[in-house]
């Protein structure tokens, strides 16, 4: 709660980790709104809090696909599930990607390179 603390934002979020602080981690993910913060540090949430870490991307990204479209949203699709594979957590992909495509129906999301290259 320090003056500008976004600036330390990083280190906080690594010390809320590395001291099992993960409610207060999670609400300070929730409060920056940044996918690309909750990849950085939801290695500290994914075994033990994956309900709430799941809502969490949920909420980001179905945020995110309702301000883009395109290539773009479908690289930022992509980017996040091949981030939660690598993280070996394909099962909360695979019930982001089902809830994405229930959210957002009449959309495509071009998640192969053939495909995206054959859009160019």
């Amino acid at each position: 709660q320090r003056y500008d603390y976004r600036q330390n934002f990083p280190t906080i979020a690594t010390i809320l980790g590395r001291e099992g602080k993960l409610v207060e981690l999670l609400g300070l993910l929730e409060e920056q709104q940044s996918l690309e913060m909750l990849a950085t540090f939801d290695h500290f949430l994914l075994k033990t809090k994956p309900k709430e870490t799941l809502q969490l991307y949920e909420k980001l990204l179905k945020s995110y696909l309702a301000d883009h479209l395109g290539l773009k949203a479908s690289k930022q699709v992509r980017a996040v599930m091949n981030h939660l594979h690598k993280m070996d957590a394909g099962g909360m992909a695979n019930r982001l990607l089902s809830s994405i495509h229930a959210a957002f129906p009449q959309r495509k999301f071009y998640l192969e390179e053939d495909e995206i290259v054959g859009l160019l």
